[in-house]
């Protein structure tokens, strides 16, 4: 199972992966040795989307644990940064582009994070902290970030929606996970899917394109992200 500060990093992501402004842009949880290629993926022509320019890196910075006589341990400062790369050579060109700067980026951000945003493992929402949005020194990027704090720690785990298998059987596509009860969210345009795409209601047909799913359910952590080219 995760640790605390995974599933921390990966309900942040989340948070920003499923609103609407961020469709074309790749929010990235993992840690930064394990995501070269999805940032060269990011800013190539040859993305999923189509388009590049522009992503989105989410950190764990710091948690403190300062009361001694919680068990956990309990952290009741736990420090979140999220990155906004952007390129804006490539940004900026109105046939690759995304478009979506990275101070904009940034501040829509904090809102997300800032609207009383409550991590499901988390002890308390998301508030912002100082200085809560800074242009970073980067040679080449323009980098904004965000910087947010939160408290919980290992008592709050959850557990993980299992990932979605995707199956083309005799020409229809059909998916399936094994977490009881959860909901399966998928798209077909090389965005990552979330609540807010498409439902799986049904087996389909396939058209020769990237099927990308999702599984959801409430209390638990969302699923890995599955593809498939069908």
């Amino acid at each position: 199972m995760p640790s605390f500060i995974r599933q921390l990093k990966q309900e942040l992501a989340d948070a920003i992966t499923a609103d609407a402004a961020f469709a074309l842009v790749p929010v990235l949880s993992k840690r930064r040795k394990e995501i070269a290629s999805e940032v060269q993926e990011a800013l190539g022509p040859l993305s999923t989307t189509g388009k590049g320019g522009a992503f989105v890196t989410v950190e764990v910075m710091e948690a403190d644990a300062q009361w001694q006589n919680v068990q956990g341990p309990f952290y009741n400062r736990v420090t979140a940064k999220a990155f906004c790369f952007e390129f804006p050579t490539m940004n900026n060109d109105p046939n690759i582009g995304i478009g979506f700067h990275a101070e904009d980026m940034a501040e829509r951000i904090a809102q997300l994070w800032g609207l009383q945003f409550k991590p499901a493992n988390a002890n308390s929402p998301m508030r912002p902290a100082t200085p809560t949005l800074k242009l970073e020194v980067n040679e080449n990027f323009v980098v904004w970030s965000v910087t947010c704090e939160t408290s919980g720690g290992s008592l709050t785990l959850l557990g993980q929606v299992e990932t979605p298998v995707i199956v083309n059987t005799n020409g229809s596509i059909s998916m399936s996970c094994g977490t009881p009860g959860a909901a399966i969210f998928y798209t077909v345009n090389g965005n990552a899917p979330s609540p807010r795409t498409t439902l799986y209601a049904g087996a389909f047909p396939p058209g020769g394109v990237l099927v990308r799913a999702r599984a959801y359910l409430a209390g638990y952590l969302a699923s890995e992200i599955v593809q498939e080219q069908l």
